[in-house]
């Protein structure tokens, strides 16, 4: 047992020491290295842990820190670590020469540790702590080109009142910590609740917490990292970070934070009223939608990859609030499998399109003029694209998609399948402007340097895996109507998109639709014909019906009133109470001591993760 606990430690403790070394070395190994001794020895663990291991690592008076371990949390962990790893190794080559790599690993190792704290966490103060320090390195890493070139900026720099819709990576980076550490005081208030409540902060003393205010507090603290409406504009502005920080922010770490503390706190809180939870699956489900509809009136590549993450981050979080109202212990499988699959197939589709950015030296999706003909990354990019529409049977993607609706009640089935459909439309998006550009046949680009490997082979193996652990997952599988029906919309919205897409003139459709049923017409006589005008009749009704809905311009009226609701929220809320406050000060003359506040509570969480960090190595 005490050689359990130590493997443990060690497995949390080996990324921050791998930060701290890249300070130094500047280069990725080191950390990739400890990486991926982390990975072995949580693979370890995974054989030799039967039961649940509690290890308290702090105690004073009757408040007691604690970790968790059991073979659900390692496997999370295991998943997490290998994304993390490949990322890493990614990051190599693409900071090969860049003027802040050192502590972009650093940061990189400390969101790793943060990740691992947070499975492993026992009590709410861990699970605070754990998120704030995934806040302070996704600012950093979002932050990352602090000089602020213009070509790191993201947003298309359009007007909206007083606010112009272009952001710099300090800014960007700025608007996130400040906007997720919402949820992280919404998480302290809580857990300040359940102490008051129950004399203890561990989750296990949450069975006896019945306060709605504790309830109410927590829902609102994961729809905050999980960047949901109204919190969903962070997550696109986060795109001026580097593509790993992008990576690995959407894959494994901050947004998926709040769906991760649900299943922890679901296994123990009770919750809340049925009613109220319907409402909140529903909200969650309709804030998936209306994001990845934004997502399609955006010219920007990441963005739309954003726009996409909220949506499986989205069913993440749906499937985490399912297990707490209903316990079922294949929702904490469904959750490994929607981790696995979105954050292999995310990353990897970051990691592609980042590079081809780079090479294009543009971040808007219509002024590529560049296209990979000969590279793995083309085929990278569908293959990832194919995993997440579900359309593959053998794939973790399939899985994804055939589980969530089988496990759902049926009120939220209708509101799944359309996110479905809107995620597929945002990546074939992507992968038909890509496939212009093959046919219109653009510059190609196909030598391969050194540096280039170390992008490209985690690419390749993040590209692979979604389908290779499908042999590991595939007991779970039971095929029923409904997978038939989400394979068929599935199918038929790559149809829809690619038609819309490459649509013709009515004269050439005249003549590709009636060439054939002319030549059957003097095989088999008039009938046919007559019938085939019919149909194409129809079909050149519903055609122009079609073409008649402007989905971009329903797009942006959405995404207009989405940046009115972030704009009071975050930009015209705090300026009024900045300035009110500011009065306040400067009548009654206390800035200094303002000053001092700020300076001491921010040396009280340096010292809270430093006491942490101490203690763990103990």
């Amino acid at each position: 047992m005490l050689m359990i606990e130590q493997f443990l430690t060690l497995s949390i403790i080996l990324p921050l020491i791998g930060s701290l070394i890249e300070i130094f070395l500047r280069r990725g190994v080191a950390l990739s290295v400890l990486t991926s001794i982390t990975l072995m020895i949580l693979i370890f663990l995974l054989f030799h842990v039967s039961a649940q291991i509690v290890i308290p690592y702090f105690r004073y008076g009757d408040v007691v820190f604690e970790l968790l371990i059991d073979k659900t949390w390692i496997t999370y962990a295991l998943a997490a670590t290998l994304i993390i790893l490949l990322v890493e190794v990614y990051s190599i080559g693409y900071l090969w020469d860049d003027y802040r790599r050192g502590w972009f690993f650093f940061f990189s190792g400390l969101m790793h540790f943060g990740t691992l704290l947070l499975l492993f966490a026992g009590d709410l103060i861990t699970i605070t702590i754990a998120w704030n320090i995934l806040e302070l390195c996704s600012y950093a890493l979002i932050g990352h080109w602090y000089r602020d070139e213009p070509e790191r900026y993201v947003g298309e720099g359009l007007k909206f009142r007083d606010m112009t819709l272009l952001w710099s990576p300090s800014s960007a980076a700025y608007r996130a910590i400040v906007i997720t550490s919402l949820g992280t005081s919404s998480m302290l208030v809580a857990s300040c609740i359940a102490y008051s409540l129950t004399g203890s902060v561990l989750l296990k003393s949450l069975t006896h917490v019945k306060s709605t205010i504790f309830y109410i507090l927590i829902l609102l603290s994961i729809l905050v990292p999980s960047a949901q409406i109204p919190f969903t504009e962070w997550l696109f502005t986060a795109m001026a970070g580097p593509t790993p920080a992008s990576a690995m922010i959407h894959s494994t770490t901050l947004v998926n934070a709040g769906a991760f503390t649900i299943f922890k706190i679901g296994s123990y809180a009770p919750c809340m009223h049925g009613i109220i939870m319907t409402i909140v699956l529903i909200y969650v489900l309709l804030s998936t939608i209306i994001s990845g509809i934004i997502g399609l009136a955006s010219r920007e590549v990441k963005v739309i990859l954003a726009a996409s993450t909220t949506i499986y981050v989205g069913l993440l979080l749906y499937v985490s609030l399912l297990y707490w109202i209903t316990h079922m212990s294949i929702l904490l499988i469904l959750g490994l499998i929607i981790l696995l699959a979105h954050g292999l197939s995310k990353a990897c589709l970051f990691m592609t399109c980042g590079y081809t950015m780079h090479l294009a030296k543009t971040r808007f999706l219509d002024e590529v003029k560049v296209f990979l003909r000969f590279k793995p990354s083309f085929i990278a990019l569908i293959l990832a694209s194919a995993n997440l529409f579900g359309v593959v049977v053998p794939s973790l993607g399939f899985l994804m998609t055939e589980m969530s609706i089988e496990y759902s009640p049926p009120y939220t089935i209708p509101l799944l399948l359309i996110s479905h459909i809107i995620s597929i439309a945002l990546l074939m998006k992507i992968i038909l402007t890509f496939w212009d550009l093959r046919r219109r046949g653009v510059e190609s680009i196909d030598e391969v340097e050194v540096k280039d490997l170390t992008m490209e082979v985690p690419t390749l193996v993040m590209m692979v895996l979604p389908y290779v652990l499908f042999v590991i997952f595939h007991p779970y599988v039971k095929l029923t109507i409904l997978t038939g029906v989400s394979l068929s919309i599935a199918m038929l919205t790559i149809i829809a998109c690619m038609y819309l897409k490459s649509r013709v003139k009515s004269v050439r459709v005249l003549k590709v639709r009636l060439g054939l049923p002319y030549v059957i017409d003097k095989l088999f006589g008039g009938g046919f014909r007559k019938l085939c005008i019919l149909i194409y009749h129809a079909s050149s009704i519903l055609d122009n019906y079609i073409h008649g809905i402007n989905i971009l311009r329903i797009a942006s009226r959405i995404r207009s009133i989405d940046l009115k609701i972030d704009y009071r929220l975050h930009i015209r809320g705090p300026r009024v109470f900045v300035e009110k406050l500011c009065r306040i000060v400067n009548r009654i003359h206390i800035d200094k001591v303002v000053r001092d506040l700020a300076y001491i509570s921010t040396i009280i969480v340096i010292v809270m993760m430093v006491v942490v960090i101490v203690l763990l190595l103990l």
